[in-house]
């Protein structure tokens, strides 16, 4: 069986490319992303409904979610409200 993430990094492989079996690997979406794999396509590929929460455990100064775009949301830290915003966020009451 190749090494998907050999692969990725060795050739211009796009994720349309690759077997579903190698799709489910957290290590290969790891490397399309680190190659270059634009946010955009992958929003493209999801339903219009659906929304992006991304939740950092502890407060750091990464945003994984487009700012522009108000079906993403970053969370820097956790803490009781959490998951009463993410509840929120999810119905579209923010």
């Amino acid at each position: 069986m190749p090494t998907w993430v050999r692969l990725i990094g060795e050739h211009p492989l796009s994720w349309e490319m690759l077997p579903d079996a190698a799709l489910s690997q957290p290590k290969v979406w790891r490397a399309l992303i680190e190659r270059g794999l634009p946010q955009a396509a992958l929003i493209r590929q999801l339903p219009r409904s659906t929304r992006l929460i991304v939740v950092g455990l502890t407060a750091t100064n990464v945003s994984i979610a487009d700012p522009n775009n108000p079906a993403m949301l970053d969370i820097a830290g956790f803490d009781a409200a959490v998951p009463n915003l993410i509840a929120d966020f999810s119905r579209g009451d923010l």
